[in-house]
């Protein structure tokens, strides 16, 4: 079960990102689906996996064709609300290839439908992804999804998730977001990780980039190797190596393997254009 954002994205491909007001001229642009939550049930589908996506979008054609797309992909989509007067989340990708910057209207809340999801569905054996939501209704759910006998993992995706810890198996940030959601300090990955955690019993995976990843628990560090790639676009690289990780933990619990997994998927997404490539053999 994955709870987080769909969207549309333009993603314009430039020989470098553009200066305070600066207008320059794409080489490329490419649209297509996107949407962190979106992107790792993909992925997840894609991997084999049954997936069942809790989302909103709004009652107009991008929506209709985010949905459909979902649907072609094989993820469950009884939870994907429409939302009357609305709008589907846009998002604009500025790419030079090595980084991007990007701007989302963010589209419908999603704490009606975190809301409306029958705590029935979760168990033993059933996986929760939480991605980008901040308290309030994510919490809640994390919290009985959790007593129920499911295991959690939270994805910060650019928000503050401390209030999900508590609940969470895994945690899933990127460096920057680490930092961030730290304070100010010299402190390393590791040290930082275990200030995250607290008093938590659960894992935070990391992902650094070229310098691969690493998880930090309270019994031990692991880490793992970036693969060599040419980077083309960055755009769903994060969402793509959670897919890669969780298909990995959540059947046999090997953190080593999962990191692994995740960033070989990663740098399969970040050799091509979008979110979503359809890459061979997949």
């Amino acid at each position: 079960m994955v709870v987080g954002s769909a969207n549309f994205d333009i993603v314009l491909g430039l020989g470098r990102l553009p200066r305070p007001h600066e207008k320059i001229r794409a080489a490329r642009s490419t649209t297509g689906p996107g949407g962190a939550g979106a992107n790792t049930a993909v992925w997840l589908a894609r991997l084999g996996r049954e997936v069942t996506l809790v989302t909103a979008v709004g009652e107009d054609l991008l929506g209709e064709a985010t949905r459909a797309g979902l649907v072609a992909e094989g993820v469950d989509t009884r939870f994907v609300g429409r939302i009357g007067g609305g709008s589907t989340g846009v998002a604009v990708v500025l790419s030079d290839g090595s980084a991007k910057r990007m701007v989302t209207t963010g589209g419908p809340p999603l704490d009606d439908a975190i809301d409306a999801l029958p705590r029935s569905l979760f168990s033993p054996g059933v996986h929760l992804h939480v991605a980008g939501q901040e308290r309030g209704a994510a919490t809640i759910l994390c919290r009985e999804a959790r007593e129920r006998g499911a295991t959690v993992s939270v994805e910060a995706n650019g928000r503050v998730v401390d209030g999900l810890v508590p609940y969470a198996d895994l945690i899933l940030v990127n460096a920057d977001e680490l930092r961030s959601l730290t304070g100010p300090g010299r402190s390393g990955v590791p040290a930082r990780a275990r200030r995250l955690l607290g008093a938590g019993h659960g894992t935070v995976v990391v992902t650094r980039g070229a310098a691969g990843a690493v998880a930090v628990s309270a019994t031990g560090t692991v880490t793992a190797h970036a693969q060599p790639v040419t980077v083309v676009d960055r755009t769903g690289g994060g969402d793509a190596f959670d897919a890669g990780f969780l298909d990995v933990w959540t059947g046999n619990g090997d953190l080593g393997r999962a990191l692994e997994a995740g960033l070989a998927l990663a740098a399969d997404v970040l050799g091509h254009v979008g979110a979503r490539p359809p890459l061979p053999g997949r």
